[in-house]
């Protein structure tokens, strides 16, 4: 049996030498290609010992002088690349705001599919539509009620988003987590509208407003601790949008807690907030002073 000889760093035999061979060659390729990049920072010139040609089974790549192994040549590489991804990675606020769009425009279109015209073989003359109609109506404003959460919520996100100078991986992420909330509203709207006397079908579309609200909240937090925001922000933006989250989840809190004596009152009052923050500021500027 062929004897293998062992480097001091760890790579053997013939099997070690070839891919020795191998990363050398792949790392004089990518060198030759970025000369004008980091990658002359981080690695220097590789080459070969004197006493140790690369057409030699053994045959070991050294770092100025000193021998370095092929597990540590891949390490350096992969690190590098790694770095780079997550430091380039999701900048753009405009992707972030073209994403948003359209989950919201298919949360907002499936939270009325669910809404089903009466059955014909039950509609026999014009009071029976009528009265058909009228049972509908606690549905439909199930339906109301969510599609001017959604409302409340895309224009809290794209507030945020216009004050952006840029984002980064991590924002992007809490965002997109923020759209997948987004995409559940339907689901915790069909189970109110389904179950309105039920407790559990309250509080559940409540968790679904607080952890849209939580959502935004903290990746407004992290824009203004790393910096993202515009230089020409005025001072008084960050407070006013942190304090409509507060103040709105607040409510919402509120509102669920009503469930306790009646889930009609807590569903009532989440209408009125949601009016509130919708219609309200529109007539306080049309009433004369």
């Amino acid at each position: 049996m062929e004897s293998e000889h062992v480097c001091n760093h760890g790579i053997t035999g013939k099997v070690g030498g070839e891919l020795a061979r191998t990363l050398l060659a792949a790392g004089q390729r990518v060198r030759a290609m970025n000369e004008d990049v980091s990658f002359k920072d981080h690695w220097p010139p590789l080459v070969p010992r004197p006493d140790d040609h690369p057409s030699s089974p053994h045959f070991v790549p050294r770092l100025r002088g000193s021998a370095i192994s092929v597990v540590e040549l891949g390490k350096r590489f992969f690190f590098h690349m790694n770095t780079s991804y997550n430091v380039i990675a999701g900048h753009s606020v405009e992707r972030l705001a073209a994403l948003s769009d359209g989950i919201f425009a298919v949360a907002m279109t499936l939270l009325m599919l669910d809404l089903g015209v009466p059955a014909i073989e039950g509609v026999h003359s014009e009071h029976d539509l009528w009265r058909s109609l009228l049972a509908l109506s606690p549905r439909l404003l199930m339906y109301m009620m969510s599609f001017m959460t959604l409302g409340i919520f895309w224009v809290l996100q794209q507030t945020q988003l216009n004050y952006l100078a840029r984002s980064d991986r991590s924002l992007s992420w809490i965002h997109i987590a923020f759209l997948f909330v987004v995409s559940i509203t339907p689901f915790s709207t069909a189970l109110l509208a389904e179950f309105p006397a039920y407790r559990i079908a309250l509080v559940s579309y409540w968790l679904n407003i607080l952890l849209l609200g939580t959502a935004l909240y903290f990746s407004w937090v992290r824009a203004i601790r790393t910096g993202l925001v515009k230089d020409d922000m005025p001072p008084d933006v960050a407070a006013a949008i942190k304090r409509r989250i507060v103040i709105g989840q607040s409510l919402y809190a509120f509102g669920a807690l009503l469930c306790i004596f009646n889930t009609y009152w807590s569903i009532t009052f989440i209408v009125l907030v949601q009016l509130n923050y919708a219609i309200a500021p529109h007539i306080r500027r049309a009433i004369p002073r």
